[in-house]
């Protein structure tokens, strides 16, 4: 596998270099985008989960059959996962974009949880948990930095992107006001970054500094927490909690005018310089 990942990846990438001079230039990036997702996903990745495991049974630290399994098991998923993910490219086939308009704010969401997902869960997750860090950090604003951006961040974001989408479906062929949506949106992330950028993580890691010198005693103690700018930073956390509120009551509103009517586009059919569909009325060349 080693070696015929070794020969596929020049060989299959040379297959996005066939054009010619003449060659459009649209369809040239269409099938090297395609070549490169297919390299990256079918052959590149396996070629380093193999070196990796050839590696480590030299190293005498995996044996034989234990790398042979992850290996065929991280293959399955690389080519049963990744090259289905290709089909990201038939977009361009023709598909208009109008469904995709319609749910754009709920994606939006689901791009959040994303975002969240690697900053939240996995960059402050990280900060934290390891045993060392764990022993000086626990319980002081390095946690709930974790917590906030993890739970809310991940979870908390996941959950109005769903609401919204089962609410967009209800009623698919009725365009919605899609300012009260962006402006929640934006303020709701904005506010639980403001909250780290602001509050959290300075007082986390000066709590942290205060820890590892004195003790976890004097880092929860009220002598430190309410000594210099402390006291400020801990107010500070307004900032980002007001934002977040204002985000939350915005969407709320919006929710509640799917029911009384007011969150809809009377006019059904522009929504930010972007075609929708009409109710009882197909769009057709960007006209409805």
């Amino acid at each position: 596998m080693f070696l015929l990942a070794s020969v596929a990846i020049p060989l299959f990438y040379a297959a996005g270099l066939m054009y010619g001079q003449r060659s459009n230039l649209v369809t040239v990036e269409y099938w090297r985008w395609w070549v490169v997702h297919l390299w990256v996903e079918g052959f590149f990745e396996v070629f380093a989960t193999v070196v990796i495991a050839f590696l480590l049974t030299r190293l005498k630290l995996l044996s034989l059959p234990t790398a042979t399994r992850a290996v065929m098991f991280s293959t399955a998923v690389f080519l049963s996962g990744g090259i289905i993910g290709t089909f990201h490219h038939l977009y361009f086939a023709g598909e208009q974009h109008v469904w995709v308009t319609a749910y754009k704010w709920p994606i939006y969401f689901f791009v959040a949880v994303a975002f969240w997902n690697f900053v939240g869960a996995g960059l402050f997750g990280f900060l934290i948990n390891p045993p060392i860090a764990l022993y000086y950090m626990q319980g002081l604003n390095t946690t709930p930095l974790h917590g906030h951006t993890a739970l809310f961040g991940v979870y908390g974001m996941l959950g109005l992107g769903l609401m919204l989408f089962c609410l967009r479906a209800l009623r698919p062929g009725q365009a919605w006001k899609n300012g009260p949506l962006a402006f929640a949106f934006w303020t709701i992330n904005g506010g639980l970054a403001a909250m780290v950028v602001f509050s959290l993580l300075p007082i986390g890691l000066m709590q942290t500094w205060a820890s590892v010198e004195y003790g976890t005693w004097y880092a929860r103690s009220a002598e430190f927490l309410h000594s210099g700018h402390m006291n400020e930073l801990r107010w500070m956390r307004m900032i980002g909690d007001t934002i977040f509120a204002v985000g939350a009551l915005v969407l709320g509103w919006f929710v509640l005018g799917l029911l009384t009517g007011h969150s809809y586009d009377k006019r059904g059919y522009v929504v930010e310089g972007e075609w929708e569909v009409r109710p009882r009325e197909t769009v057709i060349g960007g006209r409805p």
